[in-house]
């Protein structure tokens, strides 16, 4: 795998062309606060999102009436990208299709992946063009992890705006979450019952902060239909994922009723942009 380093003053990353991933995210004193991939916990760090968010409840998908089978967060993770630094501050990673991601997802597509960094962000621009000559049902997304300490004061995620949100886990059945409230706090249970997923926002971006680091970490989610937060229910899984994507999980089988899905024309493109931010 190639890497890809970017810095400046404010921050430095650390970027790998399988899966066009974010490896590496530290403040200017050092300190790493992305998840470094404990390949018997959870190996990834900073994967991109594409074709889909989760997996199928079947282990498979129906479209245009065939049956196809697809990795679980999509095949874009996996995936060799080509790459180039265009400047000091900007490398853009690209994904043609190609006979095995069709047996996975049948379109003709270009995917790519702009990494800027500006002061203390990371700006992120995700496209994806449809090569096709039929709809294109895709959804974009980031699912970085960020190191959390499970144990001690609780961490919290602050958003931008007051929230009320029936979130859902991987099951589907929807609870409330936050009920006029911008502050959520994570515990050791947090996860037991697996990922939870907050749907159409008022939040412009959410913010992690951690009572045993001096940096806090604001991942931008606005144009985002969803917001995954994601760990494993085990004290060693130290991590915690913030997830901002156009699609989400579902109960179905058929890729067009995915939750979120969007249908790119035929010639079309769908782009979405974020950024990660470090903060005092």
């Amino acid at each position: 795998m190639g890497v890809f380093a970017l810095s400046n003053l404010s921050i430095s990353v650390s970027l790998g062309t399988t899966g066009a991933e974010l490896l590496s995210f530290r403040a200017p004193d050092g300190e790493e606060l992305l998840w470094q991939g404990e390949k018997s916990i959870w190996g990834r760090r900073g994967p991109v999102i594409f074709p889909i968010l989760g997996g199928w409840p079947e282990g498979y998908y129906l479209c245009n009436g065939e049956k196809y089978t697809m990795d679980k967060n999509g095949f874009a993770r996996l995936k060799a990208f080509d790459a180039r630094q265009t400047d000091d501050s900007t490398v853009v990673f690209t994904l043609q299709s190609d006979s095995s991601t069709f047996r996975q997802y049948p379109f003709d597509f270009l995917l790519s992946v702009k990494y800027r960094i500006t002061g203390s962000a990371l700006h992120v621009t995700l496209r994806v063009k449809n090569n096709s000559d039929t709809p294109m049902p895709a959804g974009l997304g980031l699912h970085p992890g960020f190191v959390w300490k499970r144990t001690g004061e609780p961490s919290r995620l602050v958003f931008s705006d007051p929230e009320t949100v029936q979130a859902f886990r991987p099951d589907g059945k929807r609870y409330l979450l936050m009920d006029h409230e911008n502050v959520l706090a994570l515990t050791r249970d947090s996860f037991s019952r697996g990922a939870i997923t907050m749907e159409h926002l008022k939040s412009r971006w959410v913010e992690f902060h951690r009572p045993d680091s001096t940096w806090k970490i604001r991942v931008h989610c606005a144009g985002f239909s969803y917001f995954t937060i994601w760990s494993m229910a085990t004290d060693d899984a130290e991590f915690v994922c913030l997830e901002p994507s156009t699609t989400a999980n579902t109960d179905g089988n058929r890729l067009t009723d995915r939750r979120g899905i969007i249908s790119v024309p035929p010639g079309g493109s769908l782009t979405k942009k974020t950024a990660i931010e470090l903060l005092r």
